[in-house]
């Protein structure tokens, strides 16, 4: 045992492992326990239910008395867990899978003091002043900009219209292309243009395989935070590509990159850096911050909540939205959307 926990300072050892370790090795120390943890021939189950509960307590350890964030201590009892297996050659705690640490620490946010991660919606008067600072010459602003409008006007989760980084493969078959925007001019003045996209709903441990939902946009022409009216600006003005490879083209893309979509990375960080311009304290805003502000804007709109629930593709009660919104709710709040805003702080 002595030999394998002098080998935490090996300079081998992974800067980040030592320091979990070393943080694993003085918990034990104050319970009077061994930090390497072996299986028991007497009472198998028992010991290992010990084993669970202790490691769930140095997870508490971690944010309440040592100050680590949620995120932090997560990461360390992971690295832990992994250290074990590797050195000691047995599992601390038999079936307990990363994901599960890391939703156990998030469940110490609401139990335990510490960092708490707070969002806050974007508000339509935000994406106006916004708005006022894009140079739309800029075709990466303006693809960047338009996106902002579009995943607030639909509701969209930053996986529907991105990919995760800059290496990552663009498949025209699940990403949104420029082919994917349609555009419905009605000849009739009482009439207005319909804009439908066509996109795959992201959604945690259920992703579809194929663009099948149709997502109805609101177009207001010459108002700028109207998402067809965006991006019809974006796609026949701001930077136009030809017919023929309207499929094959990111529906968002990054002239610096050859063209390439967009990525979630850098919705995030133009979303922190353009918040800040208007005077905003960018740590409470991310990408989500878009989906939840239209989500806000669309109920001090006077929608319902199984319109709001439609419109941003949420799974629950779904047979009751279906049943009971009709399409031309949808069309009809999303046109009020840009109209007014929610009242209450920034």
């Amino acid at each position: 045992m002595n030999e394998i926990l002098t080998g935490l300072r090996a300079p081998t050892t992974n800067a980040k492992t030592r320091s979990a370790l070393n943080h694993w090795i003085t918990y034990c120390v104050k319970k009077g326990t061994s930090p390497i943890r072996l299986p028991s021939e007497v009472a198998y189950w028992r010991n290992a239910l010990n084993n669970a509960v202790l490691i769930m307590r140095f997870g508490a350890y971690l944010v309440k008395e040592i100050g680590l964030t949620h995120g932090v201590a997560a990461d360390y009892l992971t690295r832990l867990l992994d250290w074990h297996v590797t050195h000691v050659g047995v599992p601390m705690v038999y079936g307990i899978e990363p994901t599960q640490i890391k939703n156990f620490v998030k469940a110490l946010r609401n139990k335990l003091p510490g960092e708490k991660r707070e969002r806050r919606a974007l508000r339509v008067r935000h994406l106006r002043s916004i708005a006022d600072l894009i140079d739309f010459s800029n075709i990466l602003s303006a693809n960047i900009f338009s996106a902002f409008v579009t995943a607030f006007g639909a509701l969209m989760r930053v996986g529907e219209y991105t990919v995760p980084k800059a290496s990552s493969a663009f498949d025209k078959k699940l990403c949104l292309t420029r082919k994917d925007i349609q555009f419905k001019h009605r000849k009739r003045k009482d009439k207005k243009t319909r804009v439908n996209a066509m996109i795959r709903p992201e959604k945690s441990g259920k992703e579809s395989k194929r663009k099948a939902t149709k997502q109805l946009l609101a177009y207001e022409c010459g108002d700028i935070l109207s998402a067809g009216f965006c991006l019809e600006k974006l796609l026949f003005d701001w930077d136009p590509v030809e017919s023929e490879k309207a499929g094959d083209t990111p529906l968002f893309r990054d002239p610096s990159r050859n063209g390439a979509a967009i990525t979630a990375p850098q919705i995030r960080h133009a979303l922190k850096q353009c918040v800040e311009l208007i005077g905003l304290n960018p740590k409470f805003y991310s990408t989500h911050s878009l989906r939840s502000g239209g989500a806000t804007a669309l109920f001090h709109a006077g929608a319902s909540p199984l319109v709001i629930q439609l419109m941003g593709r949420w799974s629950s009660e779904i047979y009751q939205i279906y049943i009971r919104c009709k399409e031309g709710d949808a069309i009809h709040f999303a046109e009020l959307m840009t109209q007014g805003d929610a009242p209450g702080e920034d």
